[in-house]
This record gives C-alpha cells, structure tokens and sequence, in this order.
C-alpha cells in the first residue's frame, strides 16, 4: 500500500470540504435548537449524536482515502476546512437554516391544520349528536310522564 503525495493533495481537499460540510450540520442543529426549543437533555443527546456521526464520518472518509490512517494533516484539514466556513458563510447558512427549518415547521403544520380541523369537526359533530339524543330522551321521558300523571289524574289519584 504505497501513499503518494498527489494522493495528499486529494485527501487535505476532501477534508476540507468535509469540514465545511460539518460546519452546515451544525449551523443547522443550531437553527433547529432555535426555534424548536428542547431540554438541556436532549440538547446533550444531540450533541453527543452529531460528534458520534462526525467522528464516524471522518473515519470513513480515512478508511477510504488514507488506506485507514489517521494522520495529523488530516485532522488539521478538517479543522481548517471548519474553521474557514465558521469564518465566511456561516451566519449566511444559519440564517437559510432557519428560514428551511421554519419553512419546514410550516408545512408540517399546514398539512396537519385540515387533519385538525377534521377532528375538530367530528368531535363537535359527536357532541351535537349526544346532546340530541339525550334532548329526545329527555322528552320522551317527560311525555310518559305526563300520560302516567293524566291516568292517575283521571283514576282519581
């Protein structure tokens, strides 16, 4: 397994761009965070998930590109790579994440609001139709009641 130096040139690249990837994953779990507010909790879950899925991430990109070496211009590509994006488009890409995330927000809600109002309307359809029923029972109830009191009435009672 021979390792060129034209090899390295590919590799510092594609850790670069996988900084910068990372860097978008992140802006937009803090634009999710944002507007959807969670737990301190699930806010450690969901750092804990993103650096696992990071840390896998690189790894696989080592495997392929390095042969599995881990080596330290690699790390400092990825760094670099981060650290650029932080630099440059970060408070633009967080700004589209959460026009994405609301607009996401929105269209869930927007599909949900008619399911909602479905709902909404066979409840107070089921409602409707129980206070009518029991209107009818009532009156059936009071008219034998009435016809039992015009009997004992004209028994004399």
């Amino acid at each position: 397994m021979t390792f060129y130096v034209t090899d390295q040139k590919t590799v510092v690249i594609a850790l670069l761009v996988f900084g910068a990837a990372a860097g978008i994953l992140r802006d937009t779990v803090l634009a999710w965070r944002r507007l959807v507010p969670t737990g301190k909790i699930a806010e450690f879950f969901q750092d804990i998930l993103l650096c696992l899925s990071l840390v896998s991430a690189y790894h696989m990109i080592a495997f392929v590109t390095n042969y599995g070496y881990v080596r330290w211009y690699g790390i400092a590509s990825t760094f670099a790579g981060f650290f650029l994006y932080r630099a440059t488009l970060s408070p633009l890409v967080l700004r589209l994440a959460c026009i994405g995330v609301r607009l996401v927000i929105m269209t869930v809600s927007f599909i949900l609001c008619p399911v909602r109002v479905l709902i909404l309307l066979l409840v107070k359809c089921a409602a409707g139709i129980g206070r009518f029923t029991t209107a009818c029972i009532l009156r059936l109830d009071s008219q034998r009641k009435r016809k039992r009191l015009l009997r004992l009435s004209a028994m004399g009672f």
